[in-house]
């Protein structure tokens, strides 16, 4: 059976957190239980933001951790080849991950994506306004 999480489970699964110990035990003990586990892509997006701002990972750690998630059979990742392209571009670019989502979802559907943010503009299919 599969299961879904939230941000708060998934960032468990890759964090040691030292005010809530259990909790990591406790997140990897229900991947293991249900060998499955659904990740939505708001969850995708909040656990960069989440590793980024209160653990400070580095761009560098966070990349490791979306591609542990894409290449383990564990995950099933909501719209798995926006997250990768998105993820490629992460690795590729200085844009936040939650841009790279945005845009690849809007290529994804053949929308050219408008934007003030500059360095999202610098990006293809990125219009600047």
């Amino acid at each position: 059976m599969m299961i879904s999480v939230d941000t708060n489970i998934l960032v468990r699964i890759f964090v040691d957190d030292p005010k809530h110990p259990e909790q990591s035990g406790k997140a990897r003990k229900l991947v293991s239980q249900y060998k499955k586990v659904y990740v939505t892509q708001v969850v995708q997006v909040e656990t960069v933001w989440v590793l980024n701002r209160a653990y400070g990972f580095s761009r560098a750690d966070i990349e490791m951790v979306l591609k542990k998630m894409l290449n383990n059979q564990a995950f099933n990742l909501e719209n798995e080849v926006v997250f990768t392209l998105a993820v490629q571009q992460y690795n590729d670019s200085n844009i936040d991950f939650s841009d790279a989502i945005i845009l690849q979802k809007s290529i994804q559907n053949n929308l050219k994506l408008l934007s003030f943010d500059k360095k999202l503009q610098k990006q293809s299919g990125v219009v600047s306004v």
